[in-house]
């Protein structure tokens, strides 16, 4: 059975490491982008069942990704938004973009796990836990 996969797009190492963890152990397999440019090369290659991305990116911001999902390759995967800033101007703006979830870092993983799982319901990969 097909994993849901997940692009994780994040300059930080160390957040890319404990999502990869965290997204793994609950069954989804995780492709990583540590920059922006990287970002939109992955999603022009592949469909994912979910992204997750912080706001601040080398080369291409996540606002500047999710408006280059939505508007540019009309992409409707669920986004999550994850940034270490509490400002809601910048949560607005990134669902007025088009991503469908914020969420202030350091991430809870079981709200991140639960909020995955509802979003991917409908997506043709199953993680291995379903």
């Amino acid at each position: 059975m097909k994993r849901k996969e997940v692009l994780v797009c994040d300059d930080d190492v160390l957040v890319q490491k404990m999502l990869k963890i965290i997204l793994e152990r609950d069954g989804f397999l995780v492709i990583q982008a540590f920059d922006g440019g990287a970002s939109q090369l992955a999603l022009k290659r592949q469909r994912f069942d979910a992204v997750i991305m912080d706001l601040h990116m080398p080369f291409v911001s996540g606002m500047e990704l999710i408006g280059f999902m939505r508007q540019k390759l009309a992409l409707k995967e669920p986004v999550i938004v994850l940034s270490a800033l509490n400002d809601v101007h910048l949560r607005e703006q990134a669902i007025e973009q088009g991503a469908n979830h914020f969420l202030q870092k350091p991430v809870n993983p079981d709200v991140l796990i639960e909020l995955l799982r509802q979003l991917t319901l409908g997506s043709s990969g199953i993680s291995e836990n379903d």
